[in-house]
Formats: C-alpha cells, sequence, structure tokens
C-alpha cells in the first residue's frame, strides 16, 4: 500500500466503526504499528476477526501479521513465512475499506 492510500484511510476512518454489517477497526497500537481489521458479529454477540492485518508504517505500509478467524481452519500469516498471500490479504482488506466509505484514489 502507497502512502496516500494509507492517508485516505486515517483520514477517513475512526478507532472502531459499524458499516452496514461490520465493523472496522483502525487503530495505532504502538509507534508506527497499526491493527486493521474487519470484524464480523456472531449470532451471540460474539466477534470474528475477518481479517485482521497488522501493520508497520514507515518508508512504505509493510504488513506483518494476519490473524483470520472467521473460517475454519483459522489462518494466521506472518510475513517471514507467507509475504506474498499477506501482501495479497492487506491489498483485498484496503480496497474492502476503501469499497465500505465508497472511497476512491
Amino acid at each position: 500500500m502507497d502512502k496516500e492510500t494509507w492517508a485516505l484511510l486515517k483520514e477517513n476512518f475512526t478507532e472502531f466503526e459499524f458499516i452496514e454489517s461490520r465493523y472496522y477497526r483502525l487503530r495505532e497500537i504502538e509507534n508506527n504499528r497499526y491493527e486493521m481489521a474487519c470484524i464480523l458479529l456472531g449470532p451471540c454477540g460474539d466477534k470474528t476477526y475477518h481479517p485482521q492485518i497488522t501493520v508497520t508504517v514507515e518508508e512504505e505500509v509493510t504488513p506483518l501479521t494476519l490473524i483470520d478467524t472467521e473460517v475454519v481452519p483459522n489462518v494466521y500469516l506472518t510475513r517471514e513465512t507467507q509475504p506474498q498471500q499477506l501482501q495479497q490479504a492487506l491489498d483485498k482488506l484496503v480496497a474492502d475499506f476503501l469499497q465500505a466509505k465508497n472511497l476512491a484514489l
């Protein structure tokens, strides 16, 4: 993800927003490290990540880990083990975020 897309997301999303049938989360968890997540609600009020991706923001936005608890079996990816799949998942999550608010670059 480029810095322009990252800036657009940060300007338009708060820490926890309900849009249509899901929550979107964009929050800083420590210096230059952020959590992006699409969170679905279960029938008993439980919340599942579909997915949650941790990124670091420096010269570029780099995905570090992914957790998806909506699928069975649950998915856990790291940059060290599956960088290409992790980047593809980040690209899809970014597209979902942009579509949720009809944002375009």
